[in-house]
């Protein structure tokens, strides 16, 4: 089957600004900061792939979902927030203890762990792609023989859209913004609304997605559309941004207000979809990608690169174990971002390719016994 191009290069540009936006380098940038769309776009890229006219099987899908995302993920957890932080925390390590407590299992991907921070995104995106292919599915079938698909995927796509400009609405009259170090109380506080409305705002952005990528086939093959409205998005983003707070965080559900963050991610999806399109042929085209097609493995992994960067701080003598007082320490993060995000880049898609061939050696040396 062939890939969509384009597709993986907007994913490649959507999973960099995860790790950027972990790695720090949100302080100091006035126009596009990741945190202003990046998730928004994550829910979109989901939703290019999705056909409500393709019925799939409750076994089918349960399958896909537990060999292609779960197996991995729990995998990763217990090595980094079980194995790991049981060896550290022994060594001191002040952050953190080991807990594979069905309890803590379930926080990491609701609401995200240590070394496993950015695991929330996963059960969300597990949520509304089981949600989509039954619920939405059985919905749209009946629908459609009432009123024709047509006007029933337009009906949705007015519904999904108003549900996720509510969510954001009802999350800054519950909380508005969120400092940092009041994180943990707003989630202890409004878990079961947070999940619910950060459900609805993925399906707004989900439902777009696949509302474009069934119509993007007929875009004109020119990128100077493309372009000329991504233009036009990024100078009236630089304009929001100069003006207003436009920081919000899909993790909490917690926003500045309630207009910039619609804004701001609609604009950012397409100033970097007209990015990629423009790109497509060129030869930064081929990393981005590449970077795209392992999005999932750099979501699991990256932030273990983070710590494996601090530990060789450690080794040489820049830091102490004592100073990694947290999954998101940076040394010198002003001056040091690039690496973190270098070192959560490579080691995230490292640590696959070498599973794969340690296995294939295994199952070498397995066959050369038997």
């Amino acid at each position: 089957m062939h890939r969509n191009e384009v597709a993986d290069i907007l994913r490649g540009f959507g999973i960099i600004a995860v790790v950027a936006g972990h790695a720090g380098t949100d302080v100091g940038i006035k126009i596009l900061p990741v945190y202003s769309y990046h998730m928004p776009l994550f829910f979109f890229i989901s939703g290019i792939f999705y056909r409500d006219d393709r019925i799939e099987s409750i076994l089918h899908i349960a399958g896909k979902l537990m060999s292609r995302l779960m197996l991995p993920a729990l995998a990763a957890v217990i090595v980094y927030d079980f194995l790991t932080l049981a060896i550290f925390h022994e060594l001191g390590l002040p952050f953190g203890a080991p807990d594979l407590s069905l309890s803590v299992m379930l926080h990491t991907f609701l609401f995200g762990g240590y070394l496993a921070a950015a695991y929330w995104f996963i059960g969300a995106y597990i949520m509304i792609y089981v949600y989509f292919d039954v619920a939405h599915a059985w919905m749209h079938r009946t629908a459609s023989r009432l009123i024709g698909s047509t006007a029933t995927r337009s009906a949705f796509c007015v519904l999904y859209v108003g549900a996720a400009a509510v969510s954001i609405y009802a999350a800054t009259l519950l909380y508005g913004g969120v400092q940092e170090q009041d994180r943990h109380i707003v989630v202890a506080a409004h878990k079961t609304e947070i999940l619910l409305l950060r459900f609805l705002l993925g399906c707004g952005f989900y439902c777009l997605g696949s509302l474009f990528g069934r119509f993007q086939d007929r875009l004109p093959s020119s990128p100077a559309l493309p372009i000329a409205v991504g233009a036009i998005c990024f100078v009236i983003e630089g304009f929001i941004f100069s003006n207003y707070n436009v920081f919000f965080s899909t993790q909490i559900m917690s926003f500045p207000n309630f207009v910039t963050p619609i804004i701001t991610s609609i604009f950012g999806i397409v100033i970097f979809y007209a990015i990629s399109f423009a790109i497509a042929k060129s030869w930064a085209a081929k990393a981005l990608a590449y970077i795209g097609q392992n999005s999932y493995a750099i979501l699991l992994n990256h932030m273990f690169g983070f710590f494996l960067l601090n530990l060789l701080l450690v080794a040489l003598g820049r830091i102490g174990l004592s100073d990694i007082t947290g999954p998101y320490y940076r040394f010198k993060e002003y001056e040091t971002f690039p690496l973190y995000i270098l070192s959560g880049l490579a080691v995230s898609i490292a640590i696959p390719i070498l599973l794969k061939k340690a296995l294939h050696s295994l199952k070498g040396s397995i066959s050369r016994i038997a």
